[in-house]
């Protein structure tokens, strides 16, 4: 007798259920000396005392920290950190280079002229979804083909934009995980700091990240 699950998702619901060592480190979260869950330790070292953020369908505020254990509260204010942030799952290396490689192959199927019908069965089929999904996947790709480019494994996208009150963006859209991106943002920030004598905000998450200062850093 056998039991289970088949498919390309089977490896990934296995992992992600069972005790697999992450090379990722969890800090533990305290209210009132009980531990009632854990979250990354990158997301951990973002927290300033007042956050609020979701965790395990609450929400509590940020008190302190002290080592890898964290000091919350019950909170009944809505969460200054939404919770796609606080409770994600974290992408992989392997997963991020995968995605790259589908995207490439989108990007190429789009420069030859692909019949729509025929990419959207493709995307079908190389993704396990059904006709809407991979509609919506189509479409998505479509229009960031026709406006720009589309990122990929061999491809970094960097796109410029003027915010609010003349603040200046630059995008970086890398899809190799936090750990990657948090380095590369680094080395990048460092040379801009550098190279035009000012202070530079970071921020980053799997798909890429972005720099951001009062005055033009590039482009």
């Amino acid at each position: 007798n056998s039991f289970g699950k088949r498919g390309k998702l089977a490896r990934m619901l296995y992992s992600t259920n069972v005790g697999t060592i992450s090379d990722r480190s969890l800090a533990r979260v305290k209210c009132k000396d009980k531990i009632i869950g854990s979250i990354d330790g990158d997301f951990m070292e973002r927290l300033h005392k007042g956050d609020t953020f979701v965790l395990g369908g609450r929400v509590y505020q940020f008190r302190y920290a002290r080592g890898m254990t964290v000091n919350v509260v019950a909170s009944s204010s809505t969460p200054s950190i939404p919770s796609w942030v606080s409770e994600q799952l974290p992408l992989s290396y392997d997963l991020g280079v995968s995605i790259g490689n589908f995207r490439a192959i989108i990007d190429w199927k789009l420069s030859v002229d692909t019949p729509q019908e025929e990419l959207i069965d493709f995307i079908k089929e190389y993704l396990y979804v059904d006709d809407n999904s991979a509609s919506s996947i189509y479409y998505y790709f479509v229009e960031q083909y026709l406006y720009s480019m589309i990122p990929s494994k061999n491809r970094l996208l960097v796109e410029y934009y003027t915010g609010f009150g003349g603040r200046k963006f630059v995008v970086f859209h890398c899809l190799y995980g936090r750990r990657v991106n948090d380095a590369l943002s680094r080395a990048v920030a460092y040379i801009i700091s550098k190279r035009y004598h000012r202070d530079v905000m970071i921020s980053i998450d799997d798909n890429g990240f972005y720099l951001s200062s009062d005055s033009k850093i590039g482009g």
